[in-house]
């Protein structure tokens, strides 16, 4: 009698634990046939995570890619190469630094409105990332310069928004609307 209860029970987390890898990967199947539907349901279940980081989006790798902020101090450029260690200068929860990150390397294959609010917000004129950066309070028409490192490609994008007052890029008010 015992060992029937047992089997039953451990069936029951069978059959839960198999639900829950289907569910894990319906969004990795929505995309390898093509099924929009599936990777939908995956994707608002928040139950089925599809990491994109390491991959390619319309032939930009930003794993393999040079990341140099450019910016200009009375009519002279500056480049400094976006390091790990210049990254980790940012503060706050990784949360809002990833933000950051994922908006600016994307930034060549995301809506203008979106990578530009973002680079506004935080790196345009007087803006946060200017002091943890160490930007020098005269830098002006800041920057990101992104150069391909992948074998037989050549690609750079420049993401060099107009930033107007409060942190917006210029025509961002209308944005939302």
């Amino acid at each position: 009698m015992v060992s029937d209860r047992n089997h039953s029970h451990l069936g029951l987390r069978n059959l839960v634990a198999l639900v829950l890898l289907a569910l894990g990967l319906l969004q990795l199947a929505g995309v390898l046939t093509g099924a929009r539907v599936l990777r939908g349901i995956g994707a608002a279940s928040a139950a089925s995570p599809l990491p994109k980081v390491f991959s390619d989006v319309d032939g930009l790798e930003t794993f393999a890619s040079t990341f140099t902020l450019v910016y200009d101090v009375d009519g002279v450029e500056t480049r400094r190469l976006i390091t790990p260690e210049l990254y980790r200068q940012l503060r706050g929860p990784y949360w809002r630094r990833n933000v950051y990150g994922a908006a600016l390397s994307y930034g060549p294959r995301l809506p203008p409105p979106l990578w530009e609010s973002v680079f506004c917000y935080g790196l345009g004129p007087d803006r946060a990332f200017y002091a943890e950066l160490d930007l020098p309070v005269a830098a002006r028409n800041v920057r990101v310069q992104i150069d391909t490192n992948t074998r037989n490609r050549d690609g750079t994008w420049t993401l060099a928004p107009r930033c107007g007052t409060a942190g917006r890029a210029v025509g961002a008010e209308d944005a939302g609307r």
